[in-house]
């Protein structure tokens, strides 16, 4: 048995098949099939259960799932390091939550801009307990998540202020209001983030929502923004989302204000150990410890959301 083993393993754990798992590592089938089989002749127990939806993991296979995500990352990262130690490469490794890639980027380039070393930043972009789990294994340096899903004694910058807004398609009988109350909800269905894909972000909506008691309608819930923004059109319903990606809006889609919500769980904040610092990690915190605060939300009945920088 070798790392490659794993690696088909966890394919398929992720891909739910064999077919998609072939897919994904660009591979046949059929060889595929036997190296699983291998597998599981190797440690001696069955892995997988085939059925009409696809395959499962057994007990055994949650099992191994665990240790060898922790196996393949730790070689992963042991190889990055080797081969950047031969090249003289300095690397930052930094985890973002979807939907934030292209903005934090700029940032990121923009604080190392003036190094003059060889160096190289890898981009992870998951979901926030994913991102706290890479941390945790050392394969990622530093993740930007939202300071709700930050987990206890981990250091933290906040890199930006973030507001909770409510989004209302074209028609809703809501929208001649300047700001949207819970009571104003309280018979609504909306359309939410679940839990599993942003903690602090649904625990902030629900908060909001469950304010002075009020009853709640279970909401759809959808997995991230673009899947929101569709739901949103295409159901009528309205939804609540970060201002920072009301700039991703289509044109039938108008902003409103909430009244009283606490805000402080959505800042999107750099984590990160606190111990062994890079010299490329200083230099991106401090460049985020200077930057200017974030423009004020302008929110004039019918107003569209312009582009704003970060910084």
């Amino acid at each position: 048995m070798d790392i490659r083993h794993l690696r088909y393993f966890l394919a398929i754990a992720d891909a739910g098949s064999f077919t998609a798992g072939a897919q994904r590592l660009r591979v046949a089938q059929p060889s595929l099939t036997r190296q699983i089989q291998a597998l599981e002749a190797h440690v001696g127990c069955t892995l997988f259960v085939r059925t009409w939806q696809g395959v499962h993991l057994t007990e055994a296979g949650e099992v191994l799932r665990k240790e060898a995500l922790l196996a393949v990352t730790q070689f992963d990262a042991a190889l990055k390091r080797t081969q950047d130690s031969g090249k003289q490469v300095c690397r930052l490794v930094l985890g973002m939550i979807p939907g934030t890639e292209d903005e934090l980027m700029g940032l990121v380039s923009a604080a190392l801009a003036s190094e003059t070393r060889c160096i190289g930043v890898d981009v992870q972009s998951k979901l926030p307990l994913e991102l706290i789990r890479a941390l945790e294994l050392r394969s990622i340096n530093a993740a930007f998540i939202r300071r709700g899903d930050v987990p206890p004694g981990w250091a933290s910058q906040v890199v930006r202020k973030e507001t909770l807004m409510a989004i209302l398609p074209r028609g809703h009988r809501l929208l001649h209001k300047r700001k949207i109350s819970p009571s104003d909800l309280c018979k609504e269905r909306l359309v939410a983030i679940s839990a599993s894909a942003a903690p602090a972000l649904r625990s902030t909506i629900d908060e909001f929502l469950h304010q002075n008691g009020n009853a709640v309608v279970e909401p759809l819930e959808a997995d991230g923004m673009l899947s929101i923004f569709s739901m949103v059109a295409a159901t009528g319903l309205c939804s609540l989302v970060p201002y920072h990606f009301c700039n991703m809006l289509p044109k039938s889609i108008t902003i409103r204000r909430l009244t009283s919500v606490d805000h402080s769980a959505l800042d999107l904040v750099l984590v990160h150990s606190g111990k062994e610092t890079s010299p490329l990690l200083e230099r991106l915190l401090v460049y985020i410890q200077d930057m200017r605060p974030p423009a004020v939300v302008n929110n004039s009945p019918g107003s569209r959301v312009k582009n704003t920088p970060l910084t």
